[in-house]
């Protein structure tokens, strides 16, 4: 075995290899809070590491999928703020409608079937009288409630 006196040169050199920068464990910077950051591989960035760590962070790194959901989401809030309220207007009107044509329906039927019974009473107890006294008693009905509504109604500024 030949020993550094024997004129080695790898003897001679530092036993840590002369391309190795690795503090010594005595040296002051071996320390882990010493220095001014991480330290880094040869062929290592840190910071684009650190960068693509952070948008990493930022993202959940899934950020395809997580880019369309909040396209999805931000179009059903402009949806229901747009046709939200225009869909609940036209339901209304058209409920609205349906409800006035049914409402015009039931009347016109209820005068019919008051009419009917009119005249059977009036066959039944008033022999002199015609089909015209049914028709005459509901059209005294109807005046009177016009009358009335008539009256009832806001006069408009002058």
């Amino acid at each position: 075995m030949t020993s550094p006196a024997d004129g080695d040169p790898a003897a001679d050199a530092d036993p840590a290899g002369p391309g190795d920068t690795t503090p010594s464990p005595g040296s002051p910077s071996s320390s882990p809070t010493a220095g001014s950051g991480p330290t880094a591989a040869p062929g290592h960035d840190p910071v684009r590491s650190h960068a693509t760590s952070a948008a990493a962070q930022i993202t959940g790194g899934d950020w395809p999928a997580q880019a369309a959901d909040r396209i999805v989401e931000v179009v059903d809030t402009v949806r229901n703020k747009t046709t939200g309220p225009v869909q609940t207007a036209a339901r209304g009107a058209v409920y609205g409608l349906v409800a006035a044509i049914l409402a015009v329906v039931v009347v016109v039927l209820l005068i019919i079937f008051a009419i009917r019974v009119l005249a059977v009473l009036v066959d039944e107890f008033i022999p002199w009288g015609g089909i015209w006294l049914p028709y005459l008693i509901l059209g005294v009905i109807f005046l009177i409630a016009g009358s009335l509504l008539f009256r009832r109604r806001r006069q408009a500024p002058a």
